[in-house]
């Protein structure tokens, strides 16, 4: 670290949850004691899943579930980052009351929204495309956020580190693929995976069954593919992040 750099130490929480789709009231209840539990551990950043608070539908039911820009997921994120004094993030599904997007919100400590960004990349059926650069700026640095497929395009994580990002959020429905295929070559993952390693990253996935069979699970006895338990988990001991750009 050279001289006149401030250091800047935060714990990162990732509440992974299973989201009942069509049901963000309940989904958003069932996810609070996982976020006060991380809280009371000192955590300052708590991420939730990709679609987390209307679950992940990628087809054209989940037009039905969107909610306005200042909806109840954006309240909701925002009232409780105020009351722990936390960032807080997660995704749902919002429109501007034309076009249908997949948004990550991030609300901070003073209770406003620090920023959102639009997934860039995937089920174009049914979610607008978001262009915009995908960097919050809050009061603990500037974050990088990659929304689940956006993770899988080197030129999105090329922007991310160009923009001076100091932290990286990853929230994510289904994992990464272990085996690349299709659009995603091995080169693209071997990028991707050496450019993860130069910034800390947060990832956050979802739990529970859906409707899209998720790689990397092992196969069963009856040769369908496990997936993760509903049952709660404990949160593992918070993440330290060191930030020397601030």
């Amino acid at each position: 670290m050279t001289s006149g750099e401030h250091r800047t130490m935060i714990q990162l929480a990732a509440v992974q949850v299973r989201s009942e789709p069509g049901q963000p009231e309940v989904n958003r209840a069932h996810a609070v004691p996982f976020i006060e539990q991380a809280a009371a551990q000192g955590v300052g950043l708590v991420v939730l899943p990709e679609l987390f608070s209307c679950g992940y539908v990628a087809n054209r039911a989940i037009w039905d579930m969107a909610e306005a820009r200042e909806g109840g997921t954006a309240r909701w994120l925002a009232a409780t980052a105020a009351r722990l004094g936390i960032c807080l993030g997660a995704g749902t599904a919002e429109t501007d009351g034309c076009d249908i997007f997949n948004t990550f919100i991030l609300a901070g400590p003073d209770g406003t929204i620090a920023g959102r960004a639009y997934k860039a990349n995937a089920e174009a059926n049914v979610f607008r495309r978001g262009r915009h650069e995908h960097l919050i700026s809050t009061p603990i640095g500037r974050i990088g956020i990659g929304i689940c497929a956006d993770n899988q395009y080197t030129a999105h994580l090329e922007l991310t580190h160009r923009l001076h990002a100091d932290l990286i959020l990853m929230p994510h429905a289904w994992p990464t693929p272990a085996i690349a295929g299709g659009p995603v070559k091995e080169k693209d993952v071997a990028d991707q995976q050496r450019r993860m390693t130069e910034l800390p990253v947060l990832y956050a996935r979802a739990r529970g069954a859906g409707g899209v069979r998720q790689p990397g699970r092992p196969a069963g006895p009856d040769g369908r593919r496990a997936r993760p338990t509903d049952e709660p988990q404990h949160l593992p001991a918070p993440r330290p992040v060191t930030n020397r750009r601030l």
